[in-house]
C-alpha cells in the first residue's frame, strides 16, 4: 500500500501562493509579504528576511519587483496529486538522511516523522521548537546543529 506523503490539503497552503507571482513597488513591500507568506519559517531575525527578500526577487523592466520563481512549478501538484512522495519510495532511500522538522509543520505532522523513524533509511529526526514548515535554520544554533548532523553522517 502506498500513502502519499505530501495530502493535497496539506500543500494547498503552499498552493495559494507559489503558483502566483505578486508584484511589488519596493523592497520593504516585497519583505513584508516574504515575512506574511513564509512566517511558519520560525524563528528568524530581521536580517534574514531583507536576505530573502533581496534573494528572491526579480526587477522587471519596468521597474517592478516579483519574485524570480516559476509559478509554473505547482503544475505538477495540481495535475498529479497522487504521484507526489509516497512511502514505497521513500522506503527505497539507502542514502543517510536526517530529517528537520518544524514543531508546529501542516506538511510533516509529529506522525508522520514517527513513521519516517521506522521505514526506509530510518532518519533520525531532529524538531524545531516553535516552527512551522520549513525552518528557516538561518541562526547561528541552526547551523552548528547542521555541520553536527552533517559531520556525524559521514
Amino acid at each position: 500500500m502506498s500513502l502519499t506523503f505530501l495530502k493535497w490539503s496539506r500543500s494547498s497552503r503552499i498552493l495559494a501562493y507559489a503558483d502566483k507571482q505578486p508584484e511589488f513597488a519596493t523592497l520593504r513591500e516585497a519583505e513584508s509579504w516574504f515575512r506574511g507568506v513564509y512566517q511558519p519559517f520560525g524563528p528568524a531575525s530581521d536580517g534574514f528576511w531583507t536576505r530573502m527578500a533581496r534573494t528572491s526577487l526579480r526587477r522587471r523592466g519596468d521597474g517592478v519587483f516579483t519574485t524570480h520563481y516559476d509559478p509554473r512549478i505547482t503544475v505538477q501538484f495540481r495535475a498529479s496529486p497522487d504521484e507526489l512522495s509516497t512511502w514505497d519510495r521513500f522506503g527505497r532511500i539507502t542514502l543517510p538522511v536526517h530529517v528537520i522538522r518544524g514543531e508546529t509543520s501542516d506538511l510533516l505532522p509529529a506522525n508522520m516523522a514517527e513513521r519516517m523513524k521506522t521505514e526506509g533509511p530510518r532518519p533520525e529526526v531532529t524538531v524545531i521548537p516553535s516552527c512551522g514548515h520549513a525552518p528557516s535554520l538561518s541562526r547561528a544554533e541552526d547551523t552548528r546543529m547542521v555541520r553536527e548532523m552533517i559531520g556525524s553522517m559521514v
